[in-house]
């Protein structure tokens, strides 16, 4: 009976030992049987009510897309709300959604490339295609990885690469 007695409260303590520097959580799924593997975060509890409200548009950014078809339809413009650090694609993405276009593409990242948008379709290297510019400037990368910041001017233009 001594062994006994010796043997749970050698598991009483190794027990204690685990959880006090991790801290137990009784509220756990599994009835507060926990191990050090399955502890969760040892930080302490907040002392005041967490906030769920979203965060104010900190994160978010605001620019403006213009998608010009040359001859074949009239330009259309307008902004669009993004995430940050999302890329000329988003925006276009963005923008079409709202006018109800179409946007073809292929691959994705560094290697996305559009091949239409609404009934406008490239034409091939030979032939007139979408590029776009940020703030006046051509497009040096993919638009699937170019980044945009808050104020940014993105035009599609459908026409002969410069």
């Amino acid at each position: 009976m001594s062994q006994l007695k010796s043997g749970f409260l050698l598991w009483i303590l190794l027990t204690a030992c685990l959880c006090l520097p991790i801290g137990c959580d009784r509220s756990a799924t599994d009835g507060g049987k926990q191990g050090a593997g399955q502890a969760k975060s040892s930080s302490p509890a907040p002392t005041s009510p967490q906030v769920t409200a979203a965060e104010p548009s900190a994160a978010k950014i605001e620019v403006e897309v213009e998608i010009d078809f040359k001859n074949s339809t009239p330009a259309i413009n307008g902004k669009v709300t993004l995430e940050k650090d999302q890329t000329a694609f988003a925006a276009l993405e963005n923008f079409a959604r709202q006018k109800e276009l179409k946007v073809d593409f292929k691959g994705q990242g560094e290697t996305l490339f559009v091949m239409g948008i609404g009934e406008v379709a490239n034409q091939g290297a030979d032939g007139i295609n979408w590029t776009y510019r940020v703030n006046g400037e051509l497009g040096d990368r993919s638009s699937g990885i170019f980044s945009l910041k808050p104020g940014d001017k993105v035009l599609w233009i459908f026409g002969k690469y410069p």
